[in-house]
Order: C-alpha cells, then structure tokens, then sequence
C-alpha cells in the first residue's frame, strides 16, 4: 500500500469520524431538548403530580450534557480542555444514575419497605463521595463509576428481594413501552461496552429510550387531562345544585331589608344560608358553616337544607330550632362539625331573637348611638353531643339599625401580616353605615379584599357567607341574595 492509500484510507476514515460525530452530537442536542421539555412539562403540570416527568427530564438533561461535553466537535468549537472534559464527564456517570433509578421507582413503586428508595440513597451516597474523592484526589474516575460496579447488583439485589417478599408493583398502564425502551437502551449499553469497537452506540440506545419514555409522558398527560376534566365537571355540576339550593331572593317582610353575599373558596363549599319565614310579619335566617371546605363539606352543607325544613313547625324559636339541626346532626356527622347562627326578625314588634351553635357572634349596629354591639349567644356546635339545649337572646331594634349574620370567613380573613380583617372591622361598618344593605355588603368586602390582598390571581383563604339585614320599619323592599362575590 503505497503513500497515497494510506492519506486516501486517513481521509477516509476522518470523514468517516466525523459523520459518527456530527450524527452523535444531533442525538445529544435531541435529548437534551427532550430532558428540557420534560421538566417544562412537569413545571406546567406539577398540580398532576407527574414526577415521572421531572425524573425523565433529569435523566435526559445530565445524559445529553454529558454526550455534548464528550464529543470532540464540541470540545474543539469551545476550548474545552480535557482536564474538565474528564470531570464533567465523570459528574454526569455518578450523577445520572440518582434520577435514573427514580424513574423506575415511578414504574415499580418504592417496593418492600421502601427498598427502592433505599437504594436511590445509597446510589446518591455513592455519588458524592465519589464526586469528593475524585476532587481531592485529581483523578474523576478514583471510583469506578457507579453504572459499572453498583448499579445493576444493587437492582437485581431489590428485584430479588421484593420478589422474595411478595411485593406487588402498582398498576403501570404503560409498562410494556417502559420494558421495551429500557431493554433497548441495555442491549445498546453491553454492545458498546462489551462488542468489538465500530462505533459509540449507547447515545442511539439512549435515545430509543427517551422516544418510548416520551410516549409515556405523553399518554399520561392524556389520560391525567381526561380525568382532570372529567373531575372539573363534575364539580362544576355540584356547584351548580349548591347553588340552586341557595335561595333566589329573600322574601319580602314590611320594614326590612337583606342582603345576601355567598362565596366559596373551591368550586364548592361548606357555607350554608336559608330563610324560614314564620307569618307575615316574622322571618327565620340561617347560617350554617361546616368545618373544612370542597366536595365533603359542600355534602354536609346541602342537608342542612332539609333539615332546616323538618323545623318549620318551630320556625319562630330560635331556641328550638338549633336544638332540632342538633339532633339532626349528632345521628348524621363522622369526625365533622357544624357551626350555626338562627335569627327571627319580628318587623311587628319591632325585635329579634337569637340562638348560634359555635357560630361567630351577630353583629348589630346601632344607628342611634353610632356604635357596634355583639350577641354571642351560643352553645355547643352541632353534632357533638345529643339532647343539647341552646339559649335564645332577645334584641330590640330601632329603625336604622343593621344586623351582620356571617361565617368566620368574614371575620378570619388575614392580609400579609397575619392579622385578622375582624380586628378592624367596627370602622368599616361605622364608615359604611349611610349605604342601603347591598351597597354595605359590596363596600364592606370591597375594603376586605383590599385590605387582604386578594386579587383574581390569589384565592380566599376560607369559604365566606355575609348577609345584612336592615331594621327600617314602615318600608316594604325587595332583598336581593347574589350567590357569588
């Protein structure tokens, strides 16, 4: 073979290296892309609680930096030099395989006794005393690297042993995909490891693999949107029949006028309002607040409804009346209680009358003396303890005046220091006092959003129900009840 051979098979050959460069240097830029747009999916969709896309993400980000760093086209473009060529390289052996073996925790569970988790440890302890061994001693590789000597002993020692005690895997919908991706990627592994030389293959394995883990993620995402979507309109539904057990409006009794606010803090809540009207000069309202908030509460909440109805008879007794939802309530409630506040107006007599269950104290304002009053007139919650009796209180009333019937929503709503809109609340009242019932109830939690905080882009920290009730004796008006704030 003459001179000019051996530079046509050098030339050759340098093309050909640098082909197998350029294709392997498209692989690494394509999963690094992939591990960056799996954690900008798991980011977007962390309320779904996919960690199978913040591992996947991890382990196709460390795996292509990695590739990147060893391809000589980019050492080359960049200057970088081979002492950190050596040690980023050996960061990414003995750091890929930490979220490597959280992905399959995601497939396999945690196993017996978190045995998963366990060896996801161990390999994290690897890890760093390799990373610190290699810094203080100057070669990255003074370990052997932990997918060589560690990991695979120490999965088959798991396997084995969850087998041995009879562990289950969870149901995994996509586990032959899994399967087939991760066998693929191992025979690509032992060929460039263990074949005779022709090419780096692992990168192509690598990927096979992220395709099929991508599939994955992509199904899940369906499958997850489906159920979101489906669970959303199921809640819309519910909120809709909550809403219709509320009232419309509030009936029309001579002389008084009411104001109804209702707003929950999910789709559904535990808040709960109704008027029982006794004659026509006498009204019956409720208020009612379950303790905790959604879909358990809202449920609680829709059968005070009914059990308000069975007391009409003894609609005009405050007394009675919380006394009868108690006995209700002790047959019906598990490790749940009920707060409530019953008032009868009585426009004739110009008096009302009161009776709370835990309930937050009604508030009167006195248009006469311009000044706040509290009647906390309770006994126990509802549903605690049977054959309870509960107190009524009596209360004058004098044209002008206004009474507050609210939940703890109101009165517990914090700003950013972590003080109480119930604090400050007399001034608010006191300033708002020449508003008609629905101006007040609008510019009262008007300076309760403002003085929270609380915006379209930050929720209500608690289910909150408001309704004002003006005393104005000789008018007749029409009340209004607005389900939502």
């Amino acid at each position: 073979m003459g001179p000019q051979d051996i530079g046509r098979l050098a030339q050759v050959r340098l093309q050909s290296l640098l082909v197998e460069n350029i294709f392997l240097l498209s692989l690494g830029f394509l999963i690094l892309f992939s591990g960056l747009a799996g954690l900008a999916l798991w980011i977007v969709r962390r309320r779904s609680n996919e960690r199978i896309l913040l591992w996947f993400g991890l382990n196709a980000l460390i795996y292509g930096l990695r590739a990147l760093v060893k391809n000589p086209l980019i050492r080359v473009t960049f200057g970088v030099s081979q002492y950190w060529r050596d040690y980023f390289v050996a960061w990414g052996d003995f750091l890929i395989v930490i979220p490597a073996t959280l992905l399959l925790e995601e497939v396999f569970g945690r196993g017996w006794r978190s045995s998963v988790r366990w060896g996801v440890w161990i390999l994290a302890g690897y890890a760093f005393i390799g990373l610190m061994v290699g810094v203080l001693s100057g070669n990255p590789y003074r370990l052997p690297e932990p997918a060589r000597i560690l990991l695979l002993p120490l999965l088959l020692f798991i396997f084995l042993l969850n087998v041995s005690k009879g562990y289950r895997p969870p149901q995994f919908a996509d586990a032959k995909i899994f399967l087939i991706g991760l066998g693929i990627f191992i025979a690509f592994i032992f060929e460039d490891h263990w074949a005779p030389p022709r090419f780096q293959a692992e990168p192509i394995g690598f990927f096979t693999y992220t395709c099929t883990l991508g599939i994955i993620a992509v199904r899940r995402a369906i499958r997850n949107e489906r159920r979101l979507l489906a669970v959303e309109q199921e809640m819309a539904s519910a909120r809709q029949i909550q809403s219709s057990i509320l009232p419309a409006e509030a009936p029309q009794i001579a002389g008084v006028r009411i104001a109804a606010r209702y707003s929950p803090m999910a789709t559904v809540a535990g808040d709960f309002y109704d008027f029982a009207p006794v004659d026509s000069n006498r009204l019956g309202i409720l208020v009612a607040d379950v303790a905790g908030h959604g879909m358990p509460a809202a449920l609680i909440a829709s059968m005070v409804k009914v059990a308000l109805a069975s007391q009409q008879p003894h609609a005009g007794d405050p007394s009675l009346v919380i006394s009868g939802l108690n006995e209700v309530f002790c047959n019906q409630l598990r490790s749940k209680y009920l707060t409530a506040g019953y008032l009868v107006i009585d426009a004739c007599h110009r008096a009302a009358t009161y009776s709370g269950a835990g309930h937050p104290p009604l508030i009167v304002w006195r248009a006469s003396e311009q000044n706040v009053e509290r009647y906390e007139n309770n006994g126990l919650f509802l549903g605690f303890r049977a054959n309870e009796t509960y107190p009524k209180l009596d209360i004058p009333l004098s044209p002008g005046d206004r009474l507050l019937l609210y939940t703890d929503g109101l009165l517990e709503a914090t700003n950013h220091a972590e003080q109480c809109f119930g604090d400050g609340i007399d001034s608010c009242i006191a300033r708002h006092h020449n508003l008609s019932a629905d101006q007040f109830a609008d510019a009262l939690l008007a300076d309760l959003r403002a003085w929270s905080g609380n915006s379209n882009a930050r929720r209500q920290d608690d289910d909150l129900t408001l309704l004002v009730i003006d005393f104005c004796h000789g008018e007749s008006t029409v009340s209004q009840s607005p389900h939502s704030m």
